[in-house]
């Protein structure tokens, strides 16, 4: 199995680590830092949290040194990969919610190893059943399947 590098993280994941600094994803920015993971994203990901980061209680925390550090590592950052947004010609597992399929589209049509959410829709889903390749699962749960230290 390739390793769990190619990651797909729904806008709460972007948020928890970016903007609220939550200590479950320092081995994520970690791994992030040494280029060892492929962040990945597409227009309708990055409109998702072009919209987020207004909401008022949101905004609020976004100080200088957060801002800074959304833009060098934020999901329109040069250090994430963004994908062209073009239609999935394969069946996919139907998300609850419409607004997180894209995360699935994206995840399919660009062949990542992992999205990475804590959405309980997002979890229920089970991509292996429609034959794809990628796993759905929370941060903690990839720290532990990609062997990296517990934060």
């Amino acid at each position: 199995m390739r390793g769990l590098t190619r990651l797909v993280l729904d806008t709460n994941v972007w948020l928890d680590w970016l903007v609220f600094a939550d200590p479950s994803s320092v081995a994520l920015d970690a791994a992030h830092q040494t280029g060892s993971v492929v962040l990945m994203t597409d227009e309708a990901c990055r409109d998702e949290w072009r919209r987020v980061l207004t909401y008022p209680a949101i905004a609020a925390r976004i100080s200088p040194p957060v801002h800074e550090r959304i833009l060098a590592d934020g999901p329109e950052s040069p250090n994430t990969t963004c994908y062209e947004l073009k239609p999935v010609s394969i069946p996919l597992p139907r998300c609850q919610d419409p607004d997180d399929q894209k995360f699935v589209a994206l995840a399919a049509r660009e062949d990542a190893d992992c999205l990475i959410t804590r959405d309980k829709d997002l979890l229920a889903l089970r991509p292996e059943r429609f034959g794809l390749r990628f796993r759905i699962m929370t941060l903690r749960a990839w720290h532990a399947a990609a062997a990296l230290p517990d934060q």
